[in-house]
């Protein structure tokens, strides 16, 4: 059991080691041990450990890094990864930090790129409707720039929101295309925007 994905899992699960402890029939200073690598948790203890904090042994384990327990009758469909969702972008500072993670999400390795890192995007706006909707999760690679015609997740200097279009390059400039017919084409300076990278998948609510 790796000391890291206890404590996340007892933090995800709301426990104090004082509760967890309770519930395993063990003190706080077992938990604490395990938690800092001091001391192994026993082995018979290890499920009892993936139940109550509503994980399993494989995530604890670090076989797989999908902290959701299994269905009992759920059908393997491969390795997945959890991938932050995020709240906005500093332009400057890492994308994906702890502080503007607001939730997490599933997705394939097979679909993801060894090395890239990925986060989700909640969209606010509507200007790639309709393929894109207010309110949808849009997969995010991280990366500084784009093909032309391509959809990234983009913040023009003075602005805060993230917002998405289909970038082109123009010589110095670079030209923003909106899906909406009800939004022209933005034409600015590539110094004037910050592309956070470009849009992978897009998951909405039915």
């Amino acid at each position: 059991m790796l000391p890291e994905r206890l404590r996340k899992a007892r933090d995800r699960a709301g426990l104090t080691q004082d509760e967890l402890g309770d519930l395993l029939g063990y003190d706080r200073s077992a938990v604490s041990t395990w938690e800092s690598g001091t001391r192994t948790a026993p082995s018979s203890v290890v499920r009892k450990v993936a139940d109550a904090l509503h994980t399993s042994v494989g995530y604890l384990s670090g076989e797989t890094d999908n902290p959701r327990r299994p269905l009992p009758d759920e059908v393997p469909i491969g390795k997945t990864r959890q991938i932050p969702i995020i709240s906005h972008i500093i332009i400057g500072s890492p994308v994906v930090a702890d502080e503007r993670t607001i939730g997490w999400e599933e997705v394939l390795e097979t679909d993801m790129e060894e090395g890239a890192t990925y986060f989700f995007l909640r969209v606010k706006g509507n200007t790639m409707e309709p393929k894109i909707g207010a309110g949808s999760l849009t997969l995010v690679r991280e990366q500084p720039m784009v093909e032309d015609g391509q959809i990234a997740a983009v913040v023009f200097m003075g602005k805060e929101e993230v917002e998405f279009y289909r970038v082109y390059a123009d010589g110095k400039r670079s030209i923003f295309k909106a899906d909406n017919p009800n939004y022209p084409p933005i034409v600015a300076a590539k110094n004037a925007a910050h592309i956070a990278g470009r849009v992978i998948e897009v998951r909405s609510k039915l």
